[in-house]
């Protein structure tokens, strides 16, 4: 049987898929920018490690 056009629209079915999605969609943006982050701050750290052992003999 056909769904009307109201009752198409008034439906929540795939509703909590569509808001999975849309949590999924923040966390991977989320991980990204800590990534992003952090392989800024270990790149300057390793670059910083020679400085600190040059004086060690």
């Amino acid at each position: 049987m056909l769904k009307t056009p109201v009752t198409f629209f008034l439906s929540e079915e795939g509703q909590a898929l569509t808001e999975y999605g849309l949590v999924l969609a923040f966390v991977v943006m989320a991980v990204i920018l800590v990534l992003r982050y952090l392989g800024t701050a270990v790149s300057a750290l390793l670059q910083q490690l020679p400085d600190a052992f040059a004086g060690v003999k």
